[in-house]
């Protein structure tokens, strides 16, 4: 049953909120959302882990995640880093 809902939502999520197989937002807590909830297919991770960071650093590395999301930005800042070492 959940995972019927979770390929539903799945489903749901890239009809609504992407074009091209990326995210059509700029909001870094959607950006979160759909990395902690693994709502894209993996070969899209990484851009949009570097679609987020590249966000923060030009907002001078303030979080626009409001606080319910702030929380989750840590793992995608250190996954992102740990590609770059």
């Amino acid at each position: 049953m959940f995972r019927e809902y979770a390929v539903g939502a799945k489903k749901d999520d890239n009809h609504l909120f992407q074009k091209n197989g990326f995210p059509d937002t700029d909001w870094q807590a959607k950006l979160i959302l759909i990395l902690e909830f693994g709502i894209v297919e993996c070969e899209t991770k990484t851009s949009i882990e570097n679609q987020l960071v590249k966000d923060i650093e030009e907002q001078y590395y303030c979080f626009g995640t409001g606080l319910q999301f702030t929380p989750f930005v840590l793992k995608p800042l250190r996954d992102s880093r740990k590609q770059k070492d």
